[in-house]
């Protein structure tokens, strides 16, 4: 059986590589579209499905529990083909050397509900560290002696159909994931880059004096959810300031806790100050109360 026309089948222009190669040392991964052509696609995932009934490749009844189509390469040219294909193979070529192997060659076939979806790590981890060295110096590029390449035959637009995914600058790790849902320094560092609780209190302050002019009366009442907030701002810009200067190493779920929880006392200051600050038969000073509390939640 032979495959349709080809997508894209020639070597990378020179910058193109070079850039596609950076990425590969620095993340760990590269993307390259449009590798396949569409009609490529629909003619491997038919003749995996062909083979799949084949009974001396999956036992009888298997075409519903294979997962895995190995070394396809025995079965059909067209998948030796794939192994020689440009710009595919001078890209190995670049990373592994002009004597560059390929071992094997498989195809996951995903039922609903069938994947392997939880972090691990291939096989084993290569480049392993000490607990007290947090990763490998991102100035060295560490050594490549294998690598996958990974074809997607069906598109993937949600995480729901069962995407591969890459943590970038994982392979600098030295370290296999703590469990199945650890949790990854580089998310805890957009918090912390993102959370600025200190922009909500221009919002609070102008709460104070329309709830006074509302209530036509004076009160230090209406300032007491300010004043909460303002304790709560300075706390968080003091752990922002700790993380910034934490010892290298240090557990990232224990940051993610303390953020959580500085994020759920800012919360419970605000859900306190309604109290404070709604003025029952004012309707103007309810409504500026739920703008400034929209003005709140968009900051």
């Amino acid at each position: 059986m032979s495959s349709p026309d080809c997508g894209l089948t020639t070597r990378l222009p020179d910058d193109a590589m070079r850039v596609v190669l950076d990425q590969f040392h620095r993340d760990g991964f590269a993307l390259i579209k449009g590798v396949l052509s569409a009609a490529e696609c629909a003619f491997f995932r038919q003749r995996t499905d062909e083979l799949s009934r084949d009974p001396s490749i999956c036992p009888p009844g298997g075409d519903d529990r294979l997962f895995i189509l190995r070394n396809a390469e025995l079965y059909d040219r067209a998948f030796v083909e794939l192994f020689l294909r440009e710009p595919i193979y001078s890209l190995v070529q670049q990373i592994l050397g002009p004597d560059c192997r390929f071992c094997a060659q498989n195809v996951i076939r995903n039922r609903p509900g069938a994947a392997i979806s939880h972090w691990h790590v291939d096989d084993i981890l290569e480049y392993p560290l000490p607990p007290e060295v947090p990763q490998w110096d991102p100035r060295t590029r560490l050594p490549v002696m294998w690598l996958s390449v990974q074809v997607a035959l069906t598109d993937l637009l949600t995480t729901e159909v069962g995407p591969t995914e890459v943590v970038p600058g994982s392979q600098r790790s030295g370290r296999l994931p703590a469990d199945k849902d650890p949790v990854f320094a580089g998310r805890i560092d957009v918090l912390y880059a993102l959370g600025r609780h200190y922009l909500s209190l221009p919002f609070a302050i102008l709460c104070v004096p329309a709830t006074l002019i509302a209530g036509h009366g004076a009160s230090i009442l209406p300032l007491m959810p300010l004043l909460l907030q303002l304790t709560v701002v300075i706390a968080a810009e003091q752990l922002t300031t700790a993380y910034k200067n934490r010892p290298p190493g240090s557990d990232p779920r224990f940051w993610a806790r303390r953020y959580t929880f500085v994020s759920a006392i800012s919360g419970a200051t605000w859900g306190v100050a309604s109290l404070f600050w709604f003025v029952w038969d004012s309707f103007p000073a309810q409504a500026y109360l739920a703008l400034a509390f929209l003005g709140m939640t968009a900051t």
